[in-house]
């Protein structure tokens, strides 16, 4: 079976950096350093948000999964427990 390939696209930050004229010296260059550095900064801050909230919702998981592996402990040694004792009765 043939595989399609898409042609690679580039994010649109990267589109606009390739797409602008860097030998150009001009005043009505549609990009500058500062703005490309800002623009950049804002990113990073949306990302940074990001992995926050991912990392938050991680250490939930993580405790969420702990305390249910304690219970389903507990459970299983009341079941054992339970098990035991009809075994006994049941001789």
């Amino acid at each position: 079976m043939q595989q399609l390939h898409r042609p690679y696209k580039p994010p649109p930050l990267m589109q606009l950096l390739l797409s602008t004229s860097w030998t150009s010296n001009d005043e009505n260059s549609s990009l500058s350093v500062a703005d490309i550095r800002q623009n950049l900064s804002e990113q990073m801050k949306c990302l940074d948000t990001r992995l926050e909230s991912h990392v938050a919702m991680l250490v939930e998981l993580q405790d969420f999964y702990r305390r249910r592996a304690e219970v389903e402990m507990d459970y299983s040694k009341a079941l054992d427990r339970l098990v035991k004792q009809i075994m006994i009765r049941h001789k």
